[in-house]
């Protein structure tokens, strides 16, 4: 998922409106709005204030997952060889 769907989901999560999470920010519900639009993305300050409010980590509101997880890299190809489905 993309940062403005995450936005979204994690917002959703904490049962806050884009008016309650705008006023929280100090920003117009507007301009937050362009956020969960993809229409804007906020500078990295408003970017660590949202992820406070949102109690959430700048990763999660990325969507940024490691890909070089050695541990969890070898989980999928031993359930590969295996003949499972991976489950990443």
């Amino acid at each position: 998922m993309d940062f403005k769907g995450n936005l979204k989901r994690l917002r959703e999560s904490r049962g806050l409106t884009r008016v309650e999470i705008a006023k929280r920010l100090n920003m117009t519900p507007a301009a937050y709005g362009a956020y969960e639009l993809g229409k804007r993305e906020p500078k990295f300050d408003k970017l660590c204030e949202i992820a406070d409010l949102l109690h959430a980590s700048i990763d999660d509101l990325l969507g940024y997952v490691p890909h070089n997880d050695a541990n969890r890299i070898a989980k999928i190809v031993i359930e590969m060889a295996n003949g499972q489905s991976p489950h990443g």
